[in-house]
């Protein structure tokens, strides 16, 4: 089933120095085992802690665009909406997919004058290709958080640091808020 949606897509970045990011990278891995050991420490907790504490530039945009959702009888959702001149990245398709069985893994393809695919899994890191047509180059993944509550609410939210190998790493929260139009 396919319907157009409308979609208010929030990202929040911070910009980590390499100093701040080992220290959240460490302190990432020691909350995981603590979490394992003693389940009253949770995760989230930790992080709140940690970044309340960084200094780093935060930059908030918000994109609201048209689209589609298409739900398949699997219980595969895809999430699909151009690209505009106001993210950079005018002429790109964005599809942003999961599965309804396992919501807490989600995809973001993008196609067009860019090309990746970003896997997002709560305490995983995942490694990927971002071609640009001036030269491809690695990203890695480290996601915090994956909130998917698309079929109660329609919203998505997910944490994770981006770390551009060489250049730089980033904390970005991706909102993703769907409203129906038909």
């Amino acid at each position: 089933m396919e319907r157009k949606a409308k979609f208010i897509l929030t990202t929040q970045k911070t910009s980590l120095s390499e100093t701040d990011f080992e220290t959240v990278r460490a302190i990432l891995e020691h909350a995981i085992l603590r979490e394992n050991e003693n389940p009253d420490t949770t995760l989230e907790r930790e992080l709140e802690k940690i970044f309340s504490e960084l200094d780093g530039e935060n930059d908030t945009s918000e994109l609201i665009t048209e689209g589609v959702v298409r739900e398949k009888e699997s219980g595969g959702v895809v999430l699909e909406y151009n690209e505009s001149e106001l993210t950079g990245m005018e002429g790109c398709v964005t599809k942003i997919m999961f599965s309804k069985n396992k919501p807490g893994f989600v995809v973001m393809m993008r196609e067009g004058m860019v090309n990746t695919s970003l896997s997002f899994e709560t305490g995983k890191r995942h490694t990927s290709v971002y071609s640009t047509p001036y030269m491809p180059f690695r990203l890695c993944v480290n996601t915090l958080r994956v909130d998917n509550q698309f079929d109660t609410f329609g919203e998505i939210e997910i944490e994770y640091l981006l770390e551009i190998r060489g250049l730089s790493t980033e904390r970005n929260i991706l909102s993703i808020k769907t409203v129906f139009l038909d």
